[in-house]
C-alpha cells in the first residue's frame, strides 16, 4: 500500500509511505478520529463534529501502515533530486 499525506498550504510539505496495512473494522467512533478533530478544530468545534458523526449503527475502520520505505518533500529544506532552494528554482529554464 501507498500513503501520500499533504499540506493544503504552499509550499508542499509530503509525506510519504509504501508499507503492509492492516484494516480493522470499528463498532462506533474510533478515539483517533475524535482527537484529530479535537487538534483540528479545536475543542468545541472538534466535539461538535464527532457529535454530529456519532449515531447508532456507525462503524468505522481503522487502517494502520506498517512503513517499509519512508520519503519527506519539504520544498522548503529537501528538493526532489537534491541541490539547493536555487538549484531547484533553476530547473527546466533553459
Amino acid at each position: 500500500m501507498a500513503v501520500t499525506i499533504d499540506t493544503a498550504s504552499m509550499p508542499p510539505e509530503v509525506l510519504l509511505l509504501r508499507g503492509r496495512a492492516e484494516v480493522t473494522d470499528v463498532d462506533g467512533i474510533v478515539p483517533e478520529y475524535a482527537l484529530a478533530h479535537i487538534r483540528c478544530g479545536g475543542e468545541e468545534a472538534g466535539r461538535a463534529a464527532v457529535a454530529e458523526a456519532d449515531r447508532p449503527g456507525v462503524r468505522m475502520a481503522r487502517i494502520a501502515v506498517r512503513p517499509t520505505w519512508v520519503g519527506v518533500l519539504d520544498f522548503a529544506t529537501r528538493f526532489p533530486g537534491g541541490g539547493t532552494a536555487d538549484d531547484f528554482a533553476q530547473r527546466g529554464r533553459g
